[in-house]
C-alpha cells in the first residue's frame, strides 16, 4: 500500500475501534466492508447474474 492508503487505513480503524469495536478481526472486516472489499457476496444478484446461474447446470444435473 501507498503511505496515504496506510495512513487512512489506520485512521478508519481507529474510529472503528472507538466506536465499533475492540476486536482486530471485526475492525478488519467492518473495515474490508466499508471499503467494498470481498463485499460481492452481500450484494443482492442482478439481471445478468441471475440470468447466467440459470443457464449453468445445477449440481443435480
Amino acid at each position: 500500500m501507498i503511505p496515504a492508503e496506510e495512513r487512512v487505513n489506520e485512521e478508519l480503524a481507529q474510529i472503528c475501534r472507538t466506536y465499533v469495536t475492540d476486536d482486530p478481526v471485526t475492525i478488519r472486516l467492518t473495515l474490508d466492508l466499508l471499503l467494498g472489499r470481498g463485499s460481492a457476496a452481500c450484494s443482492p444478484p442482478t439481471r445478468a447474474t441471475a440470468k447466467n446461474r440459470s443457464s449453468q447446470p445445477g449440481p443435480n444435473s
